[in-house]
């Protein structure tokens, strides 16, 4: 964002940031952002995030701003940011183009430079590397008695990080001078970041009629697991205005049930969960006020064996925060720790975790080209595909001898892309191969690799 300033010839330092607009982040549904520890390397300087925003307010006020002003982009469409570590690593360094467990594919840092713009950043870039959705703050213009609402600012560079560019309406937040505090998106802001992303699709519990009430509740079947007992995950989505409603039957055993709703790791979500009985009575409840806050976590005891419940997940906030993903997870508690928790006072680990499976293991039947399936085709994808791609699927390595095959059909441009990495925590380095119809390996170009150095140090 820039400041109005008198016209004068200065030289500028380096800022070797990406900037084409338009270009969708691969995977939007897991971003992360990180705030970069004071020190850390930033084009020849240091950054000094936290001393020059102490100086303004607390660092949880600060953070909160700059977090409020990224989830209000989220909030329109089907985009999810969450709040990582930082580990301190120089900003460009080489790695991942997302998913890169060191730091957040958002990174904000600061440092001093020429007062022609308050902020500036960088957008996705195929070529970028880790680059992209670096976040600089100019230090010389903020601090203690700057004029400046850092929300607003902020608000700017969000989307210009989501790929969305400058606006030349004054209404636009992407206008590019400065005009004075802000309190959210034009019109105009939310049809562009949503021609890139889309709008947020309804999770698969939605149906036909969705799940907005106790009589529309999505089904869900406790299944027994290694350790025989009972339990179920399901990952969906609130959006604008949403609420979900689930329903299950207890099972025929005595004890309790753990129902707990994740949504830290996930997105920016301050979600409210509530358990009701058979006759629609609250039988517990919990909310969250806090953007990056922990789980939610209920204790329903006195069960009615085979009896109806219901669980209701919907947003606490009544703004931005309403919108976004999260895990419910409901696990039965066996009668020996229902007892004992209630004599000590202490809630006994339920004797099963419930991990996530791996995503779309296809248990090697798809490790030779006789046997790849058809992306896009019998294999469909696994979230909505932007559309500046053909095709976008997520899935698993299972094992080392695991080798996973796919078919494309090519498209009239002549030039195909293949972006391949770990996600989330995953620590897989992939190797990618393309080959023709007759099993052959065609010419390619490596246009970014992770072991390389980027391209924008």
């Amino acid at each position: 964002m820039a400041r109005f300033s008198r016209l004068r010839l200065e030289q500028l330092e380096e800022r070797c940031v990406p900037a084409t607009w338009g270009n969708p982040w691969p995977d939007a549904t897991h971003l992360t952002l990180s705030f970069a520890p004071d020190g850390t390397q930033l084009g020849g300087q240091t950054s000094n995030l936290f001393s020059t925003l102490n100086a303004r307010a607390p660092a949880a006020t600060w953070q909160q701003q700059i977090l409020r002003a990224f989830q209000t982009w989220a909030a329109q469409t089907g985009v999810n940011i969450t709040v990582v570590a930082d580990g301190g690593q120089p900003f460009g360094v080489a790695g991942r183009p997302q998913s890169d467990s060191r730091f957040g594919d958002i990174r904000i840092g600061a440092a001093a430079f020429s007062d022609d713009a308050l902020i500036f950043s960088s957008p996705f870039d195929l070529t970028g590397g880790t680059a992209s959705g670096d976040v600089r703050i100019n230090s010389a213009t903020w601090g203690k008695g700057s004029p400046y609402d850092l929300y607003t600012a902020m608000l700017q560079e969000a989307g210009h990080v989501l790929g969305v560019g400058n606006s030349s309406d004054p209404a636009s937040v992407m206008y590019e001078t400065y005009l004075g505090a802000r309190s959210g998106l034009s019109s105009d802001d939310v049809a562009a970041v949503r021609a890139i992303y889309g709008t947020r699709p309804p999770d698969v519990y939605e149906g036909s009629a969705g799940n907005n009430t106790l009589a529309t509740a999505a089904r869900l079947s406790l299944l027994a697991d290694a350790n025989g007992l009972l339990s179920i995950a399901a990952d969906a989505d609130l959006a604008k205005g949403d609420r979900d409603f689930y329903t299950f039957t207890a099972p025929n055993l005595l004890g309790s049930l753990q129902i707990t709703l994740q949504h830290a790791g996930l997105s920016l979500l301050t979600p409210r969960v509530t358990v009701y009985d058979g006759a629609g009575r609250v039988v517990g409840s919990a909310v969250s006020v806090n953007p990056t806050g922990g789980d939610l976590t209920i204790r329903v005891s006195g069960l009615t064996p085979l009896g109806t419940y219901r669980v209701s997940v919907e947003g606490a906030s009544g703004d931005v925060y309403d919108v976004g993903s999260y895990r419910l997870q409901i696990q039965s508690v066996p009668l020996v720790n229902s007892l004992l928790g209630g004599l000590t006072g202490t809630v006994f680990p339920v004797v099963q975790s419930l991990t996530g499976a791996l995503l779309n293991n296809d248990l090697h039947t798809n490790d030779s080209f006789l046997t790849s399936g058809l992306l896009g085709g019998l294999l469909g994808t696994t979230t909505a595909t932007p559309s500046q791609f053909d095709i976008s699927y997520r899935a698993s390595i299972s094992d080392k001898a695991d080798v996973d095959y796919y078919r494309v059909v090519a498209g009239q441009g002549g030039v195909m892309q293949v972006m391949a990495w770990g996600i989330n925590e995953s620590t897989l380095l992939p190797r990618v191969t393309v080959y023709d119809a007759n099993s052959k390996p065609v010419p390619a170009q490596v246009l970014t690799n992770e072991a390389a150095s980027s391209p924008c140090n």
